[in-house]
């Protein structure tokens, strides 16, 4: 009677469809001149951890799944005068999404991060020319206990205006009410005086050992920066009043 069954779970083993264990990864090659402006170095990271794949980049372009970097392609990029087009060189379902992500408005906003952080002039080149609305798309609930944890050291993060932060420092209904507040949150970790004691993982370098942070250093992961993105934008914007009008 073992034997039978073991024989029958055999058969209905042999008789399933194989699933290809496909790797999540591809190699991809970059132009030499936008290797060296170090924006690959920072999207690359964020890519790899939120959609857990491996990007490899090599030196030859026969050698890639895709190149980036290519003049006579559609362009994603732009700085100045170059655009910076990408070209499929093999078939890669992880290639292919990744093309996808550099056009999305997730490139965009770690663009504007890239460009406040080096004082570059990146544009990020998407096929709808007009300006999407940024939506931020975090866990709201967990940036609300971030923010207390984290940011209440500095800054009032809630809707009560009884909360303690530093005068100087602008509250998170304050930061809500500025014309540019989702530019500022799309590159919070990267606006001084946060890089001396913040850090996001995979993103941010370590900390310098001869500088020590003076407060406690905050290790965020990419998680960890949407909710609190996420959160800040679903608070009411304070009333600053009306902007002054120069005569």
């Amino acid at each position: 009677m073992k034997q039978i069954l073991v024989i029958l779970i055999l058969v209905s083993l042999i008789s399933q469809p194989v699933i290809a264990n496909t790797e999540r990864s591809f190699k991809i090659w970059v132009d030499v001149k936008l290797s060296q402006t170090g924006l690959l170095d920072f999207l690359l990271p964020r890519f790899s951890l939120k959609n857990n794949t491996k990007v490899e980049i090599v030196s030859k372009r026969t050698d890639s799944d895709l190149a980036l970097g290519v003049s006579n392609s559609e362009p994603i990029f732009a700085m100045n005068f170059d655009k910076y087009g990408v070209l499929t060189i093999n078939e890669n379902h992880s290639a292919v999404f990744f093309i996808e992500w550099m056009r999305s408005g997730v490139v965009e906003t770690a663009v504007a991060a890239f460009n406040a952080l080096n004082g570059t002039t990146f544009l990020h080149i998407s096929r709808d020319v007009q300006r999407v609305e940024i939506v931020f798309e975090g866990n709201a609930t967990l940036g609300a206990k971030l923010a207390k944890q984290h940011c209440g050291r500095c800054h009032k993060v809630g809707q009560s205006e009884s909360e303690f932060g530093i005068g100087s420092t602008p509250s998170f209904r304050a930061l809500r009410a500025l014309k540019d507040w989702d530019e500022r949150m799309m590159s919070f970790y990267v606006r001084n005086p946060h890089p001396a004691f913040m850090r996001v993982e995979g993103i941010s370098e370590e900390f310098d050992e001869e500088r020590p942070a003076t407060i406690s250093p905050i290790e965020l992961s990419i998680e960890d920066t949407e909710a609190l993105q996420s959160y800040v934008s679903g608070l009411e914007p304070a009333n600053l009043g009306e902007e002054v009008v120069y005569q």
